[in-house]
């Protein structure tokens, strides 16, 4: 968005045991005055076996003006390594000759803090980020994340992000 303000809504229903879809919106501004609105739609399975919290999904990302779009797969694991340290594995794949690796840490810190980072590289770029986060109510968290990319200069964003359920929202008092 050129470091202006971006506003993220999503939309997601799960089915047992563990099938979800879902859409995800988000402005743009690549700064060339096309495209001003990303969608993505995806569909996945998610759950736990043996400690390790895995998550598999497809999504296809539109653009509203050029029209651009591309598909991707990944797969994501996350799993416990010692005490309050958490660690995370990724595989994408962009359904042409290319794919990624990610890898990823998590730490729990006092005051519910949490320190975590991602590294992630393909065959043309290299991507890393590392923030703190902490939620604020049950459904409100706060994070502040420092992202840099062999490709594009390093940037700081600051999140609020409000994530509840349907029952949570409407459920009769």
């Amino acid at each position: 968005t050129q470091d202006g303000p971006a506003f993220q809504p999503y939309l997601e229903v799960e089915f047992p045991p563990g099938f979800y879809v879902g859409a995800w919106l988000s402005n743009v501004d690549f700064g060339d005055d096309t495209d001003s609105l990303e969608t993505d739609l995806y569909i996945g399975f998610r759950g736990t076996t043996a400690g390790v919290n895995y998550d598999v999904k497809y999504y296809r990302y539109f653009y509203d003006e050029t029209g651009y779009c591309c598909g991707e797969i990944e797969a994501i694991a996350e799993f416990l390594i010692v005490g309050p340290l958490m660690g995370s594995a990724g595989y994408y794949s962009y359904l042409n000759s290319n794919y990624a690796v990610s890898a990823g840490l998590g730490l729990e810190l006092p005051g519910e803090f949490v320190l975590s980072g991602l590294y992630k590289t393909d065959t043309i770029e290299n991507t890393w980020d590392i923030g703190v986060s902490r939620y604020i109510t049950d459904t409100i968290w706060a994070d502040l994340r420092y992202y840099d990319a062999s490709y594009a200069d390093p940037t700081t964003v600051v999140s609020l992000n409000w994530d509840t359920d349907w029952e949570s929202v409407f459920a009769e008092k």
